[in-house]
């Protein structure tokens, strides 16, 4: 039997593998036989060069219909992508996501360079370092950041660099931190990051640590993957600067201040971020 391709968001084409399919599928918590079920639907479906986005809406769709909890996990990209149009409500998710590693964090903190001032996406500290955190959303999955990125973002850091180190006494010290994107980066973007010394993530890279990884294992999934929310209603808590579903639990008061005045929604609402956060 001959290969069937897909063509992936960015244009590149590619073996249809069902295992990929089935691990995804995996990764969001559904039992065994679902997953086996969607991955058998999906074969019947497949034709050469079917696009990867057309992949996932089927199975989204199937999953939905068995499990809405394991169809909002599935959807963790897109609900990522979901977060804009702007690409402030991803310099929150990245700053929880900071905090829950331990750094204090502040958002677009204007630092002092050698040559001109500096507005850093995040500016994160533990024990006394100080990182800089750069973070490019994309809104679209075919868009990537490519080695202009990095660039950019070593001569700003340079420039930072130069002064702190002329300023006689400082206690703080500043290290190359990190560049976060939802999307992924080009090859020249990884490599000139590595030779520098940049921490890139990405929404798959590095293997271990990545975006995707790093939102799962901390279980700060964003409000747009919940189900039991309308469109409206997650863009207003965005418009809240509330980002990630826990905030929520904390404030539950604040789906009455948006309009959700139904006992019964609420109380599915709180439910849903139980079960799709606290199972980590």
């Amino acid at each position: 039997m001959s290969s069937v391709y897909v063509e992936k968001a960015a244009g590149q084409k590619d073996v249809y593998d069902p295992e990929k399919l089935r691990l995804s599928l995996k990764r969001s918590g559904a039992e065994d036989k679902i997953v086996t079920d969607i991955v058998e639907r999906i074969g019947e479906l497949i034709y050469d060069d079917i696009p990867t986005s057309v992949i996932y809406k089927k199975a989204y769709a199937l999953l939905r219909t068995k499990s809405k909890l394991s169809a909002s996990r599935y959807g963790l990209k897109k609900a990522v992508l979901d977060l804009g149009p702007t690409g402030y409500p991803f310099e929150h998710l990245v700053a929880h996501l900071l905090r829950a590693e331990g750094f204090d964090v502040k958002i677009g903190e204007v630092v002092k360079g050698h040559c001109v001032m500096h507005e850093v996406d995040v500016l994160a500290k533990k024990k006394g370092v100080s990182y800089l955190v750069e973070c490019k959303y994309h809104n679209e999955p075919s868009r990537f950041s490519n080695v202009k990125i990095p660039l950019y973002i070593q001569s700003r850091f340079e420039d930072i660099d130069k002064h702190w180190k002329k300023v006689n006494g400082h206690k703080e010290v500043y290290r190359q931190g990190w560049i976060y994107t939802n999307t992924r980066f080009s090859e020249d973007a990884v490599k000139y990051g590595e030779c520098m010394g940049l921490n890139l993530i990405s929404w798959k890279y590095p293997k271990k640590g990545s975006l995707e990884d790093r939102i799962r294992l901390n279980g700060l999934y964003p409000i747009t993957c919940l189900n039991n929310l309308s469109i409206a209603d997650k863009q207003e808590l965005i418009k809240r600067n509330i980002v990630v579903a826990r905030e929520v639990k904390k404030r539950p008061e604040i789906l009455e201040s948006i309009g959700i005045k139904s006992k019964n929604k609420i109380n599915k609402v709180l439910k849903e971020i139980t079960a799709l956060c606290d199972q980590l």
